[in-house]
């Protein structure tokens, strides 16, 4: 490709990544259905906190879970989150 003068695309790059990611990780999670279940019904309801509370895990091993499912939380609901934890 760099003989030819040709690059790949940022889009098709993050893609690249995300499959290898995808693939790095299958099957190494211990969450079971219902864990997964419950973390895509509650993802943009619930902080990543309370998830983890609710589950008995890990903020970091709910985080890993919504990565592995492809999940992403909008910023405006992170933020509105982080609002809602400060001290009044």
């Amino acid at each position: 490709m760099k003989k030819n003068g040709l690059t790949v695309s940022k889009k098709i790059k993050i893609k690249r990544r995300l499959e290898a990611f995808h693939k790095a990780t299958l099957g190494k999670t211990n969450f079971t259905k219902e864990e997964d279940d419950f973390i895509r019904k509650n993802y943009l309801h619930l902080p990543v906190k309370n998830i983890a509370d609710k589950l008995g895990r890990s903020g970091t091993g709910v985080n890993a879970a919504l990565k592995r499912m492809g999940l992403i939380i909008p910023r405006e609901i992170i933020d509105r989150n982080k609002k809602q934890a400060l001290f009044k």
